[in-house]
């Protein structure tokens, strides 16, 4: 039993510094593998996240189910977003510009419209 735990270890060890040593020799793949993995563009990351939700067994380590997710997910958006770019008038964006996502009694919210409506004081 003794003899398992310590090859065990030594396999362990040896994974451990072996993939310390692939990401020494290679930092810049190693990013770019992980930036794809996990994007910095918000509109990627969020396909990558509903592309997960509508089927659990999405991979996103296989780049080309990342690719069919970014081409539905960001192309249906684009759709959507041209939709409602045709359906939007001047009340509706007016209204739009107005909201805030604060509470009408937060503080900061009381505050910047005494400003605006006072000066500075």
């Amino acid at each position: 039993m003794a003899v398992r735990r310590t090859v065990r270890r030594a396999v362990v060890g040896f994974g451990i510094v072996t993939a310390g040593a692939l990401v020494a020799m290679h930092p810049g793949a190693v990013r770019a593998f992980y930036l794809d993995i996990y994007p910095e563009d918000p509109a990627k990351a969020q396909a990558l996240t509903l592309c997960f939700a509508e089927n659990h067994a999405f991979n996103r380590l296989d780049s080309s189910e990342r690719d069919a997710c970014y081409r539905h997910v960001l192309q249906s958006a684009g759709e959507v977003a041209a939709a409602s770019m045709a359906t939007a008038n001047a009340v509706d964006l007016r209204r739009a510009a107005g909201q805030t996502g604060m509470p009408r009694n937060d503080v900061r919210r009381l505050e910047q419209t005494e400003t605006l409506l006072h000066g500075a004081h």
